[in-house]
């Protein structure tokens, strides 16, 4: 069974060969220019912002080519959880107007 607190802090990152930079973007490039992936599992604490940077070896995906990947990605990211009081471009959260909404008489 899935688990989608376990799922949501997953990220899979693919690398591809995309020389002329605009392949992949309605469709995915040829298997022949996939050079390897990577699952990193984020850590997003729920009570404190960190920063993170990792590198993480290539792996290959025999579904998409079966050949044998080398190589690494340097990752970073930023996290700050999300505080009800903050806004993000000027609006609060979607669930926050619905609450703020129920309470309205019809």
């Amino acid at each position: 069974e899935l688990d989608p607190s376990k799922l949501s802090n997953l990220m899979l990152i693919e690398v591809w060969d995309d020389q002329d930079g605009d392949e992949g973007t309605i469709v995915r490039p040829s298997p022949a220019k996939f050079m390897g992936e990577v699952v990193l599992q984020l850590e997003l604490p729920m009570d404190q912002k960190i920063s993170r940077e990792r590198t993480l070896k290539l792996c290959g995906n025999p579904d998409l080519v079966d050949r044998t990947v080398t190589g690494s990605i340097i990752v970073k990211y930023e996290w700050e959880p999300w505080n009800g009081g903050q806004t993000v471009d000027g609006n609060t959260s979607a669930l926050s107007d619905m609450d703020s909404s129920s309470s309205m008489p019809m």
